[in-house]
């Protein structure tokens, strides 16, 4: 059982040997196939901090899915950080469209300017010194930097006796904040399986079980591929023209109009693409066992 994570430093060579024709770093290399997660621990404000509430950013800062967060914790500790792809080259971007972006950043600002930059853009009735970095917590003085997979998933040479979990799989995600749950999933599947000595039913069964959701976040990843943050802060006001926390208004369907009606068509077509399976990239066929 490989569950060694999105750097897949034990998953690589072990399914190098049932690849004939290429190798596992050709087909989910690190710096494209993962994203980069960066966080800080900070004490906010009690009037501030909300144990229920998580905020997500998205059309704030470029790259693919790239965006910055606030996860409470407890204690008046939230976990303030971002998400991005590997390697940005700021010369891609147009640094006036991006909020978290200044016209004198000569690279990609580090995680902590990019931490310090949304708390004075969200709070500016507040200083930094209102949000102190609480250093007995994490993994370096209160911060922590790790990778996050965002590919699509592969199947496992189960009938060799394998199974792929988690990250090291693709099951996880960078759009919605890496999913856990399905890491969990996975290894739990796999673990069953070969507690029973069917491991070979491990493929079927965690598309089974994680398919739909695997299903939604590939075909919203391609969605937002290319997108800005206009794109983005006008699919969020169609969103807001037609759904409440009920459902979708049918009195107010249309006011979503033309853009709304294009947004649902690309998705629903992104899923039919991938129906079947076919968001997986590496089928177990594809290993010669």
């Amino acid at each position: 059982m490989l569950a060694d994570g999105p750097q897949r430093t034990i998953t690589g060579p072990a399914l190098d040997q049932f690849l004939p024709d290429r190798t596992m770093g050709e087909i989910v290399p690190s710096n494209e196939a993962n994203h980069i997660a960066y966080q800080e621990h900070r004490r906010m404000p009690e009037e501030l901090f909300d144990p229920d509430f998580m905020e997500f950013w998205w059309g704030m800062m470029p790259g693919h899915t790239a965006y910055p967060w606030i996860f409470p914790n407890d204690d008046h500790v939230a976990r303030i950080g971002l998400t991005m792809p590997i390697g940005l080259d700021i010369d891609d971007y147009e640094k006036g469209e991006w909020a978290l972006l200044r016209e004198d950043d000569e690279g990609i600002p580090r995680g902590t300017q990019y931490v310090e930059r949304l708390l004075e853009r969200q709070f500016p009735d507040y200083d930094l010194a209102d949000f102190p970095i609480v250093e007995d917590r994490g993994k370096a003085r209160g911060t922590e930097t790790y990778p996050i997979s965002s590919t699509q998933p592969i199947e496992s040479p189960a009938e060799a006796g394998i199974a792929v979990v988690g990250g090291a799989m693709g099951a996880t995600s960078a759009f919605h904040e890496g999913g856990d749950h399905v890491a969990v999933r996975t290894g739990k599947i796999a673990g069953r399986l070969a507690a029973q000595q069917s491991l070979e039913r491990y493929n079927r069964e965690w598309q089974a079980a994680i398919g739909d959701e695997i299903l939604r976040n590939v075909t919203f990843a391609d969605l937002v591929r290319d997108w800005g943050p206009r794109d983005w802060d006008r699919a969020f006001g169609t969103a807001n023209d037609l759904m409440d926390t009920r459902g979708i208004k049918a009195d107010r369907a249309l006011r979503g109009g033309l853009h709304g009606l294009q947004l649902v068509a690309r998705y629903k077509y992104g899923k039919f693409g991938y129906r079947g399976g076919r968001y997986v990239q590496l089928r177990e066929a594809d290993f010669a066992i």
